[in-house]
């Protein structure tokens, strides 16, 4: 009963009101009052904007994503070409993915530093990449064949890199649960 009533208020009370007051304060008489009507507006876009980038993150996400899973940070160069993730659930499992161009430099540069981190290695395991229903909306049009390489890591969370070197693709998938 608390969850619903803390949902409710941020998502339908808190708005209501800070219009209300917006439209209280742009109607008052004194010109001083008129212009205080911006700060409740201001927050109710910043509040907007937290809530649309909870439900489709930036970029910056999946760059902490990779950071956080592999110990290097993606090279700036990098171009991101499709991504997707779904909203935390009440245990706070979520599940992220991104397809990324590189270029053939930094593909190798990628695998190396892969293979060099202790908790990286090979998937040959039946799952290798793909195990959320969103995937393949992910990498529409991308064929993964078995020869490409299939990294997985083995932290607290579930993580796969797929390296398609002949298409200059890197897919990342995380998975906690």
């Amino acid at each position: 009963m608390g969850v619903l009533l803390v949902l409710f208020l941020a998502l339908i009370a808190v708005p209501i009101l800070l219009l209300f007051i917006s439209m209280k304060l742009w109607r008052a008489k004194r010109t001083g009052l008129r212009w205080a009507a911006i700060v409740p507006l201001a927050v109710l876009v910043y509040l907007s904007l937290q809530i649309y980038w909870a439900l489709y993150p930036r970029e910056e996400f999946y760059r902490a994503e990779w950071l956080q899973q592999t110990g290097f940070p993606l090279s700036n160069d990098v171009v991101f070409r499709s991504k997707s993730a779904t909203y935390p659930d009440q245990h706070g499992d979520y599940w992220a993915g991104a397809v990324v161009e590189v270029a053939p430099p930094q593909m190798a540069e990628i695998e190396r530093r892969l293979t060099e981190k202790w908790s990286i290695e090979p998937d040959t395991s039946n799952h290798r990449i793909g195990v959320n229903p969103y995937f393949p909306a992910l990498v529409q049009e991308i064929n993964i064949t078995p020869k490409d390489d299939v990294y997985r890591c083995d932290s607290t969370a579930w993580f796969r890199v797929a390296i398609l070197k002949e298409q200059g693709l890197v897919i990342f998938e995380r998975y906690s649960s």
